[in-house]
């Protein structure tokens, strides 16, 4: 653009310049001829002295000095096409930094603004002052730091509020998790509870939770030793593992009631409600001051009595002392029992369920040790 503008400026003043001269040329053209012509009458005439001559001389060279320098001045006033492109040119560049300055990012509006000072700057010799464009950069960035800070948006505070639970939800499931994986995610606490017949060690050796086990792992495979204690002992009947935070396991035993012993020798074994024998001794010094001895060898057979006997009542079973088989032509399954009051019972085995249970009625009325016949009817008589 600079070297565009000198060019065309040039031009005009050599145009301006050639048309002056030619207007001014004429005039001097004119007075040499006139001059040569006032010369030459004057001469011709041999009127004037040499003195005359002298002063038209002077006069002369002085309407030459004025008119050299009428055109001096002339050539160094510019011309109006000038002055009207200069005006059109600078409202131009006016119009155009408007435009970009719309359009441009705002940070640079300065730089620019700079720039069309110095392209001024050739019209008007006046010097502007000069600008550090380092100072120019820093200003325009903290500027854009501050606008950038006044249009973040605030969070509202509403919303903070309400995240609070659902981070520290997830930090509390974290930190959790973190827990039962670590080492100290190994260590338990197991408790029993429940247990009369039983140990607690071997009901723990039995579940098969084992130290190195993680409380994670534990707990996720809990019916598996709930099952394991179940079927471990003829004694459980029901089993149940519950975990309470941090590390500790609660298994809570229920166990089948006993219902004798069965005596094979010297060594006695319990009878439980479930039908079963323990394999498990009892010393006789382990047994209770009342108990129930059953003489019977045939498992099959004590489970079905024993199956009997759980629809009597307590008070009956607990006076039975001992029970034997004692069948006859007539019954195969004939039981004889003997009752800590010296009263005995014949009754089938079959029939125990529905018959044994009046014995408390027939009992209260005898006055000795009786026998009470419940093998084809229910009477007594008096024992021998």
């Amino acid at each position: 653009m600079w070297t565009e503008r000198s060019i065309m400026t040039e031009k005009d003043i050599h145009e301006e310049t050639d048309s002056e001269k030619r207007h001014f040329s004429p005039q001097k053209g004119n007075d040499q001829t006139g001059e040569s012509a006032f010369e030459g009458s004057i001469e011709n005439s041999g009127l004037l002295h040499e003195g005359t001559k002298e002063e038209l001389a002077e006069e002369l060279e002085n309407q030459d000095g004025l008119v050299e320098e009428k055109q001096e001045e002339t050539t160094s006033e510019p011309s109006e096409f000038f002055l009207k492109w200069q005006e059109r040119h600078e409202a131009f560049l006016a119009q155009k930094s408007e435009i970009e300055r719309t359009n441009v990012d705002p940070r640079k509006e300065k730089v620019k603004e700079v720039k069309s000072k110095k392209n001024h700057s050739f019209f008007k010799k006046a010097k502007q002052p000069t600008m550090d464009p380092l100072s120019i950069d820093e200003t325009s960035f903290s500027e854009e730091k501050q606008e950038r800070a006044t249009q973040k948006e605030k969070i509202p505070q509403e919303l903070i509020w309400k995240t609070v639970p659902i981070i520290s939800i997830a930090l509390s499931f974290a930190m959790i998790c973190l827990y039962f994986i670590s080492p100290l995610g190994k260590l338990k606490q197991i408790i029993v509870e429940g247990n009369e017949h039983v140990a607690s060690s071997k009901l723990v050796q039995d579940s098969l939770i084992r130290k190195e086990d993680y409380i994670l792992s534990t707990i996720l495979n809990k019916s598996g030793h709930e099952n394991n204690i179940k079927h471990s002992s003829p004694w459980v009947k029901d089993v149940t593992v519950s975990f309470a935070f941090p590390n500790t396991f609660t298994i809570s035993i229920q166990e089948y009631n006993q219902i004798g012993f069965v005596k094979q020798g010297d060594k006695y074994y319990s009878v439980l409600s479930s039908g079963d024998v323990s394999e498990t001794e009892t010393s006789q010094e382990q047994l209770p001051p009342i108990y129930t001895t059953i003489h019977l060898t045939d498992l099959e057979l004590i489970k079905k009595l024993v199956l009997q006997l759980t629809a009597v009542n307590q008070s009956i079973l607990s006076d039975i002392q001992d029970i034997q088989l004692t069948p006859s032509k007539v019954t195969n399954d004939l039981l004889t029992l003997t009752m800590f009051s010296g009263h005995k019972v014949l009754v089938p085995l079959s029939d125990i369920d529905y018959k044994l249970p009046y014995y408390e009625k027939i009992a209260s009325k005898l006055q000795v040790a009786s026998i009470i016949d419940m093998e084809v009817g229910i009477f007594s008589y008096a024992s021998p």
